[in-house]
């Protein structure tokens, strides 16, 4: 079975093109007291260690662990509520893909923290998983510091910007998209500035790429895929 984790406000046509590709969709839930427009963000709220393990902000655990529980998804509570400031807004913005984990390991939710028996890479980003796009065998991301931090393997750092994000100068590339068994981009990738880049680094790879939705592309908060 393939599950989607995804922004409850996702445009209907990026939903219904999950859907197609076969996609059960779990739609987020809004965090109480939280007033921006990342309180629906996946990202902010539901950190994945590994496939089949995820940790969730303790006030949304009741919610995901009915809706994934059944599938042996195994869902564990962190202990702080995310805040609408940052950096307590990024407990859990921690970006993994069961070999390695990117974060700024000073403001990891403990919890998770206790989960990782992989690699850990650290960064000052607190917007780890918003900020990275694991692809089939590398990296991209606009920042940087994370860029750096990656060492020697393979990674392609892109221009910060050209990505929508709702109150907010800009989003990125991590929050507009998600890898499962290709990368799917909220919006058309094919406007950014960067797409060539992109499509190239993907085309060494042998990754297939989606496009859902004919618009600019946008940051909600990222696509988290589960395969069980």
């Amino acid at each position: 079975m393939k599950i989607c984790i995804c922004d409850k406000n996702l445009p209907k046509i990026s939903k219904e093109q999950l859907e197609d590709f076969g996609f059960l969709l779990i739609e987020t839930k809004e965090l109480e007291n939280f007033h921006s427009p990342l309180g629906t963000h996946p990202d902010i709220q539901v950190c994945k260690i590994k496939e089949n393990l995820l940790v969730v902000e303790p006030s949304v655990y009741s919610y995901y662990n009915n809706l994934l529980s059944k599938y042996g998804i195994i869902i564990k509570s962190g202990e702080k509520i995310v805040e609408d400031i940052y950096p307590k807004d990024c407990l859990y913005n921690l970006a993994s893909n069961g070999e390695i984990a990117i974060h700024n390991f000073e403001i990891t939710e403990e919890n998770i923290l206790n989960e990782i028996d992989f690699e850990k890479v650290h960064v000052n980003q607190g917007y780890g998983k918003c900020n990275v796009l694991f692809t089939k065998s590398g990296v991209i991301t606009s920042d940087n510091g994370i860029y750096k931090a990656l060492g020697d393997r393979r990674k392609l750092l892109i221009e910060t910007g050209d990505i929508d994000l709702d109150g907010y100068d800009y989003g990125f590339i991590g929050g507009a998209s998600g890898y499962s068994d290709a990368v799917y981009f909220i919006g058309n990738i094919q406007n950014h500035k960067d797409f060539h880049k992109i499509e190239t680094f993907l085309k060494e790879e042998d990754t297939q790429y989606e496009i859902l939705g004919d618009f600019k592309l946008k940051d909600f908060g990222s696509l988290i895929f589960l395969e069980i």
